[in-house]
């Protein structure tokens, strides 16, 4: 956002592409938009009313409304969670395009990587996001920019997260405790808000 004048940021995972060329990748004016509604892996059906992860496009003010993603996810599982209930809390709606239509298939591949191993601690941290949302996320990023480099169709930006200044919190006694919450009772206990 620093770089150039964005009006629409997408976020899209490497591994599923859409299968319907009425897919739209774009923002909607009205409220942040989830296109990954159904994909192959869940029977081509929203998992669960509150998802928000996949494939994804707000634009640049609904960004910076509800302050980015959080800086606290390390590892894979949260993220998406914590930016529905910012996307909430600031008073949005998630705007959807119908099941039948958003199609999305996964490629099928190993697994995470052990670079990227699961958030443990990812179900406390989401308890946190109603409290601490405004505090964490774009107000408070932390990176240092190593290179830039402009290709013909895209820009390759490499930078340090500086993870050893920002993950102690996860390697925290508080992500240790025994983890009681499982996703079942998340789901159930989520707003599922429309």
């Amino acid at each position: 956002m620093s770089m150039y004048e964005w009006n629409c940021i997408l976020f899209h995972d490497v591994d599923v592409l859409p299968e319907d060329d009425r897919i739209v990748h774009t923002c909607s004016l009205r409220n942040p938009r989830h296109m990954a509604v159904a994909l192959n892996k869940f029977g081509y059906k929203l998992p669960y009313a509150t998802m928000f992860g996949t494939s994804t496009a707000l634009t640049v003010e609904q960004f910076r409304m509800v302050n980015g993603f959080s800086n606290r996810f390390w590892g894979w599982g949260g993220e998406d969670d914590d930016l529905y209930k910012r996307v909430i809390a600031v008073g949005y709606d998630v705007d959807r395009y119908p099941e039948s239509i958003a199609h999305y298939k996964m490629i099928k591949h190993g697994g995470e990587p052990k670079s990227n191993p699961v958030n443990k601690c990812r179900w406390k941290l989401l308890d946190l996001t109603n409290r601490d949302w405004k505090s964490d996320g774009l107000n408070n990023l932390n990176y240092t920019l190593i290179k830039r480099t402009k290709r013909k169709l895209y820009t390759h930006i490499l930078v340090d997260l500086l993870e050893s200044n920002e993950r102690p919190f996860v390697d925290s006694s508080f992500c240790k405790e025994k983890e009681e919450l499982t996703i079942t009772n998340y789901k159930t206990t989520t707003s599922t808000r429309r």
